[in-house]
C-alpha cells in the first residue's frame, strides 16, 4: 500500500489518468479536490494540505492505493510536510510546455466568454500590471495577450516549482502512449485482468477553434516566450530551461 500525490497545474489529461488509477476501485483516487474524502470540487469544503494527508493516511488502511491527482497545493507545500515521510510526490506535466501553455489558454478563453469572474479578473490583473511589458513586446492589449500572458504564467511558474519540488516528473504523452508506464513509474502494482487505457480527455481547444480572432494565438505565445523568463528565489528560467529541467527529472 502507497500513499502517494501526482500534482499538476492540470491541462495534462488529469481527469483520464485518474480514471485509469482507481483501477475498478483497488485504488481510492481523488480528482481535482482539496477534500480527500468527500472528494469534493475545489473551493467546497477545501482543507490545508497537512489535513487533506492526513485522510489520505486514514483510508490507506482500506485500500491498495490512496492517490491524489491535481489537487493544486503548492508543490513546496507539499514537499516540506512530507520530508521524511513514506509518501510519494510526483510532478505531472506535459513534455511540451508549449502546448500545455496553448491548452491552458483555450480554457481561460472559454472561461471569459462564459463570463467566469475569475477569468474577468485574470485579465484585468494582467492589464494593469503587466500592460507595459506586453506594449514593449509589441503585443497589443486585447483579450487573447492578457489571458495568454496569464496562462503563460500559471503553467509555466507551477511546472517551474513542480520540478523543484516533486521527487520525479511523469509526462502526459508518456503515459496516453504506454499507460503501464505510469503504473511502473509510481510503483504499484496491477491486476493484470484491468485494462489499462488513458485517452486525451476534452479539448480545451476544440471548444474555441470557431473563434476567428484566435487563429494567431500561437504566434502571440511565441512572441511571449521568447522573450519572458521565470523567476523562483533568485533564479530565472526561460521555457527550454523549465522544458530540460522536467526532462532531466522524468521517470
Amino acid at each position: 500500500m502507497a500513499v502517494i500525490v501526482i500534482e499538476s497545474i492540470g491541462f495534462s489529461a488529469t481527469h483520464s489518468i485518474s480514471e485509469m488509477l482507481r483501477m475498478n476501485g483497488e485504488n481510492y483516487v481523488s480528482h481535482g479536490t482539496k477534500n480527500f474524502i468527500k472528494n469534493t470540487l475545489m473551493g467546497v469544503d477545501d482543507l490545508p494540505f497537512d489535513e487533506f494527508h492526513n485522510q489520505m493516511l486514514t483510508l490507506s488502511d482500506q485500500y491498495e492505493n490512496c492517490i491524489s491527482v491535481h489537487s493544486n497545493y503548492k508543490p513546496e507545500e507539499i514537499a516540506n510536510f512530507i520530508d521524511g515521510a513514506d509518501t510519494k510526490f510526483f510532478g505531472l506535466m506535459r513534455k511540451s510546455q508549449f502546448m500545455q501553455i496553448m491548452s491552458c489558454f483555450y480554457w481561460a478563453v472559454n472561461g471569459f466568454l462564459e463570463g467566469r469572474d475569475d477569468m474577468t479578473r485574470h485579465l484585468t490583473l494582467v492589464h494593469n500590471r503587466y500592460g507595459n511589458a506586453l506594449k514593449q513586446l509589441g503585443l497589443p492589449l486585447n483579450m487573447s495577450c492578457c489571458l495568454m500572458f496569464f496562462s503563460f504564467q500559471h503553467v509555466s511558474n507551477f511546472n517551474l516549482k513542480l520540478v523543484k519540488n516533486a521527487h520525479n516528473i511523469i509526462f502526459m504523452e508518456d503515459i496516453i502512449v504506454n499507460p503501464k508506464r505510469l503504473i511502473e513509474a509510481i510503483g504499484i502494482s496491477r491486476d493484470s485482468k484491468i485494462d489499462l487505457t488513458v485517452g486525451r480527455g476534452p479539448s480545451h481547444a476544440n471548444k474555441a477553434k470557431e473563434y476567428a480572432f484566435l487563429s494567431n494565438a500561437d504566434k502571440i505565445l511565441e512572441k511571449i516566450l521568447e522573450n519572458t523568463r521565470v523567476n523562483i528565489g533568485d533564479e530565472s528560467f526561460n521555457i527550454q530551461e523549465i522544458q530540460q529541467l522536467s526532462l532531466n527529472k522524468s521517470v
